[in-house]
């Protein structure tokens, strides 16, 4: 599974193949993802429900080295965003709540629970995208900068270690 797939893809990390890939400034840290195939799809049925069961063949392993101010600034990113949905879901959840106040003030404390809960997940979502592993961001970020040369290649699959552990269910 660790095999290599030519050239700009190596085993052992030289000082100038540890150079980061997205910036080119610092030196980075090896991340690597699984490559594969869709092989074909299924759907059994199983009382009323159909379960599509999709098969994957994976053909190795990439690496890519980025460093930890590319992966931080990502991060940024995020928490950026995140502020910017959580506020719109917030001003969202007034303003919904203000609506329903002026049409039927019965049902004020329902909508605004519901609308603080929309806001609060939303929040969520970024948080956990935030606080997430480094590890999880460097192999999505490897992805994205070799995705579409592997792509050209016929590799149609792309997955972080997380990923595919979740996806074997192990």
């Amino acid at each position: 599974m660790s095999e290599q797939l030519g050239t700009g893809d190596y085993d052992s990390l030289s000082d100038d193949r540890m150079r980061c890939e997205k910036c080119g400034a610092k030196r980075g840290r090896p991340y690597s993802f699984l490559v594969g195939h869709r092989r074909g799809a299924t759907t059994q049925r199983d009382w009323a429900v159909g379960v599509k069961r999709v098969r994957y063949s994976v053909e190795g392993e990439i690496t890519a080295s980025i460093c930890d101010a590319c992966i931080e600034r990502d991060r940024g990113r995020w928490r950026q965003w995140g502020v910017l949905a959580g506020g719109i879901a917030s001003v969202a959840a007034m303003v919904v709540t203000l609506a329903v106040l002026a049409s039927d003030p019965d049902s004020v404390p329902i909508v605004a629970v519901v609308a603080g809960a929309i806001a609060l997940g939303i929040w969520g979502l970024v948080i956990g995208k935030v606080r997430g592993s480094t590890v999880e961001l460097g192999e999505q970020m490897a992805i994205g900068l070799r995705s579409a040369n592997l792509r050209r290649r016929g590799y149609d699959e792309f997955w972080t270690h997380a990923q595919w552990k979740d996806m074997a269910g192990t």
